[in-house]
């Protein structure tokens, strides 16, 4: 069950257990503010691959600061040295692979409109991260999570256990173990780039369209020799999607990669920016507002930034808070939904700036 010497438990309580194969995973929460985070713990004394992975993952999101992806709160050892301990953003609503599962049980097509909102905002943390000259590597469905603010869902990637930092030179030839979203260069271990994210986002939202794997197989096998040949199934004709989306989708997943646009290409595109332009129309963006409420959290929070503090080590019961101050503190908890979820309005209001006059925003 893990190390109860390393449980974070005088500032947290433990809400659920995740089970996996290779780490200890909970959900916490923290006693004075309600706020909820993923805690890992990793026995780092074995399965050294696992841990590589893990610790590239903490690496390269120390340096990301973004909307669009899951936040690392901190990383620390626990007394023993045995365990390494990695707290993170909790997506509250799950994960794409989970609502396509819903979907497909009901036998029901997501809304364009859906569909689009995630897809521009994990392009958003896919020009973000490329910019940095971060190759993500592994996007799926399960890899990307969403997070409530009211009955709006902020999508964001995860998972950056096999990324890498490509540095100047922008493509590498490292092999890594694949799977059904990889790039065809991937597959046939060419040498690949940026592109390869831009497929695996493609063939996540192929999949999203029409409600089944594109491609394909028995087996992982004959699953590879579609990919590799752009054989994918065609999208149902009762699945109503704006052609220029799929023709979007269509042109991520091309065979060769420099016929795939990059993530900055797809948000230049009419669709993406007039659901952009949408988004912000229907949630009344004011920016004036927007950096108010962004500045007085800042500056109400200034410690905020700072990692979680771990201090002792004893469990507590949940029974004995206080619930006159989880009252009184759940505010706290809300007024931070509303901080993350202004930072992404202007963040797309800026992109939607870069490619037009006409905007919707009041300054």
């Amino acid at each position: 069950m893990g190390c109860s010497s390393c449980f974070p438990t005088s500032d947290f309580i433990k809400i659920k257990e995740i089970r996996s194969n290779f780490f200890h995973k909970y959900i916490i929460r923290n006693v004075e503010t309600k706020e909820e985070y993923a805690y890992k713990m990793i026995n780092i004394n074995t399965d050294s691959k696992k841990k590589k992975k893990i610790l590239n993952d903490a690496q390269i999101l120390k340096n990301i600061n973004h909307p669009n992806i899951i936040l690392l709160k901190s990383v620390y050892y626990s007394k023993d040295k045995r365990f390494l301990n990695i707290i993170t953003e909790y997506a509250d609503d799950g994960n794409l692979q989970q609502k396509f599962d819903e979907q497909k049980e009901k036998k029901a097509y997501f809304e364009e409109e859906t569909l689009l909102n995630w897809f521009m905002q994990i392009c958003l943390a896919l020009k973000y991260i490329h910019n940095k000259s971060i190759l993500h590597r592994n996007i799926k469905p399960s890899n990307i999570f969403l997070m409530k603010k009211g009955s709006d869902n902020i999508a964001k990637l995860g998972d950056f256990g096999i990324a890498k930092n490509l540095g100047p030179l922008n493509y590498t030839r490292t092999r890594i173990e694949t799977h059904q979203y990889s790039a065809p260069e991937m597959l046939e271990e060419k040498d690949y780039n940026f592109k390869v994210d831009i497929w695996s986002l493609g063939a996540t939202f192929y999949q999203l369209i029409i409600l089944d794997y594109p491609f394909e197989g028995k087996t992982n096998e004959e699953k590879q020799e579609n990919i590799k040949k752009g054989n994918k199934k065609e999208i149902p004709k009762e699945c109503k999607i704006d052609q220029e989306f799929i023709d979007i989708i269509n042109q991520m997943l091309s065979l060769r990669p420099d016929e795939r646009p990059t993530a900055e290409d797809i948000l230049k595109k009419a669709i993406i920016k007039n659901r952009i332009q949408g988004y912000l129309k229907g949630n009344k963006f004011d920016l004036k507002n927007s950096k108010s409420i962004i500045e007085k959290y800042e500056n109400e929070n200034k410690d905020s930034n700072e990692e979680i503090r771990i201090n002792v080590f004893e469990e507590i019961d949940d029974d004995i808070l206080d619930l006159e101050k989880i009252k009184e503190n759940i505010e706290k908890k809300n007024n931070k939904a509303i901080y993350d979820y202004h930072k992404q309005m202007i963040l797309m209001s800026t992109e939607l700036t870069r490619r037009s006059n006409s905007l919707p925003i009041q300054e």
